[in-house]
Parts: structure tokens; C-alpha cells; sequence
């Protein structure tokens, strides 16, 4: 947009009624809610295609599941290892005391090695796919005047209420989406998707470990972290809507600043700093509001989770004391059950301790599955 076409913009909208430039923005209680199956579906639809065409990241996956599968089967043998060390331990036998504790040391030196190989691989595995999908949004952005078309949407829904009922309607602040909305996708579903696959892994090998000596401490925890993570959810679904308008939010406040940057001249020349001011605030404000209800949403999200928490430590040990006091099981025994316990509440306890992050990721999904629809509705080729 050229320099007049700007002023005779900004003179017929500050020419006005001040009151009609800044639009009284106002809450809908009755709002659609993004399901889970709904964001599964949107992530297989934007997920998948990289994995398809892209064979270098087919291959860096494929390692990052052999190196988790080599890091669970390590961990299965320290949990028996830590069992005879302690063992040793108390019963105060000193050759097999400091021969587990160089055992440990030479599986150390097997493990790190492994650890910074998957965290290196996992990182150049985000960073490939972020390029991809990146550069495949901004090829489909470009082609066909799609920026154009996207450009007038949000034009013509200019100053109106744009909230999480509203999100079919018109695509706004793309540049977020493709610079903030694809790099968050692209790195928490690596993250999350192989944290599935390890949970998955761990919980198998240690529920075998926990079930042979305890079944019915193995019992328990399951029936524990099924009322966790109901209890979760529950207080914790409002995360997912909370986060969308955060988004939203933070990004309407952000363009309004770019937008005065960009237009500086022009509001100058023709006087318009009260109406872009009180328009600047009303953006800031709607920000602010959100993120009260989102501090009071993960504040009672906190109770759940630290009262889960806490109630963790002392469970496994509690069960097995008297087994311990009345010589049936060794000290080592406790320790093994207490790892085993951990990592497997742990692996069952998934949605419990990444709650806030799934409700955040799932915001994204939809907002750049939304951005790729309405990209596929201007240029159906």
C-alpha cells in the first residue's frame, strides 16, 4: 500500500465517528470446543505429509525410536541394579557393594553417549521439519495471491470481535501462524509423540517388574492415576479454549503496535493518536483479561496436580513397610519398587503433567489447521 493510499485511509477513518473506530468487544459464553478427535485429526492431516515425501526424516525418526527403545531397556536393567546396590548396601557385603557401583559406572558410560545422540537427533530432526513445513506454507502463502486474499478477510472483519467462537469466520495475524504456530507444532508433536512412545515402553517393562513382586500395589496405581488424570481433565479442559485466545490475543495487540509503526505518518499528520491509543489499550486489555482467567485456571489445575503429587512420594514405600519390618523383602526390594512405582505413574500420569501443554498445543493445531484451510479455500489448486 502506497504512502496517499494509507492517508486517505487513515483520514476517512479518523474523519468519523471516533467511537465506531474501536468496537466494544464483547465475550460469548456459549463458545464450540476443539475435541481431541478433532485435533488428532488435524495433526495427522498436517503431520503427515513431511513424514511421506521427506525420506531424511523418515530416517532420523526411525533412529530416535531405536535409540528410545535402547534408553527403556537400560533403564529396566539399572532398576535391578539399583535393587542389589542397595541390597549390598544394607546388608553390608563390600565386594558386591563396589560391584554394582562400577557396573553402574560402565553402563554410564554406554548411557550418556546415547542421551546426547538422542537429544542432538532430536533436534535436528525439529528443525528439518520446521524448515519443511515452513517452506511449504510460504509457498502455498505466495502462490496465486493468497496473502491478498487472506489480507481482505481480515479487512473485512476489521474491529469486530474476534474470539474463539469466531475462528471459522476469517484468518487472522498470519504471520503468526507461520512464524510462532508452525515452529510450536512441529516441536511439541515430536516432543509429545516420542514421550508416547517411551511411556509406552517403560510402562510395559516396569509393569512386569511391579506386578511380579506386588499385583496388588500394581492394581492400585492404575486405579490412582485413572482418578489423576479424570480429575485433571476435568478442572483442566477450560486450558485449551484459554490458550486459542491467548494466541489470538497477544498477536491482535502485537499487530495494533506494528500497524501504528507502519502508519506513524499518517496518524501524526491527521491527529489520530487518541483513537489508535484507546484502540491499542482495548487490544492490551483484552490480553490482560485472558491472562487472569488463565492464572486462575492453572492455579486450580496446580491443586490437582501438586496434591497428586505429593501423595506419590510416600505411596509404594507405605505399602511395602511392613513386608520390610517383618524381614519378608530386603531394603533393595523397596528401592526397585519405588523406581519401578515412579516410572510407571509417570508414564500413566502423561496428560496429568503435560496438561498445560496439550491444551496449548491443541490451540495451535487448530489455528494452523484453520490457516491452511482457509489458505486451501482462496487456491483450491
Amino acid at each position: 500500500m502506497s504512502l496517499a493510499e494509507r492517508n486517505k485511509r487513515i483520514k476517512k477513518q479518523y474523519g468519523g465517528d471516533d467511537e465506531k473506530a474501536v468496537s466494544d468487544e464483547e465475550e460469548d459464553p456459549d463458545r464450540p470446543k476443539t475435541t481431541v478427535k478433532d485435533a488428532l485429526r488435524q495433526f495427522w492431516i498436517l503431520a503427515m505429509p513431511y513424514f511421506r515425501e521427506n525420506r531424511e526424516g523418515r530416517c532420523l525418526f526411525l533412529v530416535l525410536i531405536v535409540i528410545t527403545l535402547g534408553t527403556s531397556a537400560v533403564h529396566v536393567y539399572f532398576s535391578y541394579l539399583i535393587r542389589d546396590f542397595y541390597t549390598a548396601l544394607t546388608k553390608k557385603h563390600v565386594a558386591e557393594f563396589y560391584r554394582c557401583f562400577f557396573k553402574f559406572l560402565g553402563s554410564m558410560v554406554v548411557l550418556i553417549p546415547v542421551q546426547v545422540s538422542f537429544r542432538y537427533m532430536y533436534t535436528k530432526l525439529g528443525i528439518a521439519w520446521r524448515k519443511w513445513l515452513t517452506e511449504r506454507v510460504l509457498t502455498l502463502y505466495f502462490s496465486n495471491k493468497v496473502f491478498y486474499g487472506l489480507e481482505r478477510q481480515a479487512k473485512s472483519a476489521e474491529g469486530g470481535a474476534r474470539d474463539y467462537m469466531e475462528r471459522n469466520k476469517e484468518v487472522d495475524n498470519p504471520d503468526q501462524r507461520i512464524q510462532e504456530d508452525v515452529s510450536s507444532f512441529t516441536g511439541f508433536s515430536l516432543s509429545f509423540f516420542l514421550t508416547v512412545i517411551r511411556t509406552t515402553l517403560d510402562l510395559v517393562s516396569f509393569s512386569a517388574i511391579l506386578f511380579s513382586i506386588m499385583p496388588e500395589l500394581f492394581i492400585a496405581i492404575i486405579v490412582f492415576a485413572a482418578v489423576g488424570t479424570g480429575a485433571t481433565v476435568l478442572v483442566g479442559k477450560v486450558l485449551i479454549r484459554l490458550h486459542y485466545e491467548s494466541l489470538q490475543r497477544e498477536a491482535d495487540f502485537r499487530f495494533s503496535l506494528v500497524r501504528i509503526r507502519e502508519n506513524a505518518e499518517s496518524i501524526a499528520f491527521y491527529g489520530g493518536e487518541p483513537v489508535e491509543e484507546r484502540f491499542t489499550m482495548q487490544k492490551f486489555q483484552r490480553t490482560i483479561e485472558n491472562s487472569t482467567l488463565l492464572n486462575v485456571a492453572n492455579r486450580n489445575l496446580d491443586v490437582v496436580t501438586e496434591l497428586y503429587n505429593h501423595l506419590t512420594h510416600c505411596l509404594p514405600t507405605l505399602v511395602l513397610a511392613n513386608q520390610y519390618f517383618n524381614g519378608i523383602i530386603e531394603y533393595g526390594v523397596i528401592a526397585q519398587v519405588r523406581g519401578a512405582f515412579g516410572h510407571i505413574l509417570s508414564d500413566l500420569s502423561i496428560i496429568i503433567h503435560q496438561f498445560n501443554g496439550i491444551a496449548s498445543f491443541m490451540a495451535g493445531i487448530d489455528r494452523l489447521f484453520l490457516f491452511m484451510k482457509a489458505i486451501q479455500n482462496l487456491d483450491p489448486d
